[in-house]
Order: structure tokens, then sequence, then C-alpha cells
């Protein structure tokens, strides 16, 4: 069985089968940040200070400051579906084993923003700067 069939019946276990395909297209968004579609850097600073920052302790382990860095995050994210909206995504991407490549990857690139968000932005703001000034 390959690794959209095993994610298909885990889904359909769940009675979860509609989320699917939206997985996997929230996943190649998350995938394609910075790349396909990115913030500038000044976007990504008003998030920060919004999202993160503001009214947070700077504790560590503060829970809100965590809570902050994951909106931050899925606001990423939702920058890449309104600028390819899923209907338009799911055309050019039907139903393939690439959902699952996808998926995974995603699945990665959010565990290596959890464990140091402070270090993956630092980057992430660098490679936009960088892009930017490349143009």
């Amino acid at each position: 069985m390959n690794k959209l069939e095993a994610l298909k019946k885990a889904f359909e276990a769940q009675k979860m089968s509609d989320m699917l395909p939206k997985l996997a297209h929230n996943s190649w968004c998350a995938t394609q940040m910075g790349n396909s579609y990115q913030p500038s850097a000044e976007q990504l600073d008003d998030m920060y200070v919004t999202l993160v920052s503001h009214g947070t302790s700077s504790a560590p382990g503060d829970k809100s400051k965590a809570e902050g860095y994951m909106k931050l995050w899925y606001s990423l994210t939702e920058m890449g579906t309104q600028v390819f909206p899923y209907e338009d995504w799911l055309k050019t991407n039907p139903e393939s084993e690439r959902w699952a490549e996808w998926i995974e990857e995603a699945i990665m690139i959010e565990n290596i923003y959890r464990s140091n968000p402070e270090k993956w932005l630092t980057d992430f703001r660098t490679k936009l700067s960088t892009h930017k000034n490349l143009n």
C-alpha cells in the first residue's frame, strides 16, 4: 500500500475523507512558502509583532508566546491558500502520490519551525531580504 492509500484509509476511518484534499493543499502551501509565494520582510515583521511579541512575556516556555508562534505559522500558510485558492489548486493538482509527499514534507518543515521558531523566522526573514535584494 502506498502512502496516499494509507492516508486515505486513515481519513476514512475517522470519517474525514473530505479533509485529505484540503490537508494536501495546505501542506503544498507550506512547502511553497518563500518560493511560490512570500510575504515581504515588513509583513513578516508586522505579523511577528502582532502575533508573537505583542503583549507576551519573554519567559522561556511562555504558553502565549508558543501559541503566537503557531498563529504566525498558520497565518503564513494561509497566505498561500489566498494566492493559490483551493478549487484552482485542486484542478492543477488532482489526487496523486504527490499529496502524501507534500503532507510529509510540510510536517517536517513545521516540526523544524516548532523546534526553534526564532531561528526559523530569522532564516526565513534573511531569505526574504536576500530575494528582495536580488530583484
